[in-house]
């Protein structure tokens, strides 16, 4: 799927619309508490863009936070910290979320049905692709096996899922001699929270993300469960002619705790999580009663006229699944809202 395909090339000829390529929003230009237009450098210049109607923050959860703070919209005292003058006191980059995902559960097996650097470094098979769409280079290389359960009530109709577990036909192990495979695991509905701040007040530095991993121990609950689940799973009657084995070779700052002890994992698990890059929440939807809430039901920021955030970081809790194609429906939402109120 291509958002651009989908989305703008139809409509990329438009006397009405302006991609600038090449720059950098700075700032939203606020006067009398209304959002009149953008401060952007392109080309080494700041130019100023006015508005005749409103502004739209489509940044993302790391960077529309990050514009709305150096825009004065934000946390009080994180922003007076920084010397930026306050529009509006609002929970910006608060309640980040993302979905952690551990790696790195390798199994060995004893036949040659996974991929290795061998096989992707080989002229021969990249032709196959290119000539016929078959071989190595047809797989995803990856997401072969998909599932999504409640590891705590797993046979229980109408729950909701807390893991999503993949089955990678590769691993960092796999040799011409060692096949393996790998599952990786995803908190799908984490607990934990983290936050977006700013580094300085240039525009151009990277914000502060203070992931939050791990801060509610219900999340490395589930992870260690699911390590449980893999194992079962590898040793049913599906994976049994491959004869599956957990690779035995523990990280070096865990192995204090024995190989495979819960203790172990849970170790592993602060070593080794890496992002799903699915960050949500930092401009949070909700009622203006709401002191964690950042934009209301129609997606305008609180206190602010003329301003919307329209991206994945309006989402109140993190869905259960991958994030893009919620994005892309809020973004047909948020467009619905906008005709409406402007009778486009």
């Amino acid at each position: 799927m291509s958002a651009s395909r989908a989305f703008l090339r139809p409509v990329k000829n438009r006397r009405n619309l302006h991609v600038a390529t090449r720059s950098t929003v700075t700032k939203v230009l606020i006067e009398n508490n209304r959002a009149v237009g953008v401060e952007l450098i392109r080309n080494n210049k700041k130019i100023r863009i006015k508005t005749r109607k409103e502004v739209i923050l489509s940044a993302g959860a790391i960077k529309s936070p990050q514009l709305l703070m150096l825009s004065g919209i934000g946390p009080k005292d994180h922003l007076q910290s920084l010397g930026i003058q306050v529009m509006n006191n609002l929970p910006v980059g608060y309640n980040l979320m993302d979905h952690p995902v551990i790696g790195n559960v390798i199994f060995t097996i004893e036949r040659n049905i996974t991929i290795g650097e061998d096989m992707l470094f080989n002229l021969s098979n990249f032709n196959e692709y290119i000539t016929k769409k078959e071989g190595v280079f047809s797989s995803t290389v990856g997401i072969e096996g998909l599932a999504f359960l409640d590891v705590f009530n797993p046979c229980k109709n109408g729950s909701s899922t807390n893991l999503e577990i993949q089955l990678i036909s590769t691993s960092p192990e796999n040799k011409k001699d060692l096949h393996s495979l790998m599952m990786f695991m995803s908190v799908s509905k984490p607990k934990s929270r983290g936050r977006i701040k700013l580094k300085d007040i240039n525009p151009l530095s990277k914000p502060i993300i203070d992931i939050g991993y791990y801060r509610d121990p219900y999340d490395l609950e589930v992870i260690t469960k699911a390590i449980e689940i893999v194992k079962q799973i590898a040793n049913t009657k599906v994976f049994y002619e491959f004869k599956p084995k957990l690779f035995s070779e523990p990280i070096k700052p865990c192995a204090k705790y024995g190989h495979d002890t819960k203790d172990y994992w849970k170790c592993h698990a602060r070593h080794l999580t890496i992002s799903n890059y699915h960050q949500t929440g930092t401009c949070k939807m909700g009622p203006s009663e709401d002191p964690t809430s950042v934009v209301d039901a129609r997606l305008r920021v609180h206190g602010i006229k003329g301003l919307r955030v329209i991206d994945a970081s309006i989402m109140p809790t993190i869905i259960s699944a991958n994030t893009n194609a919620p994005t892309i429906m809020i973004a047909e939402k948020g467009a619905d809202m906008i005709k409406n109120d402007w009778n486009i």
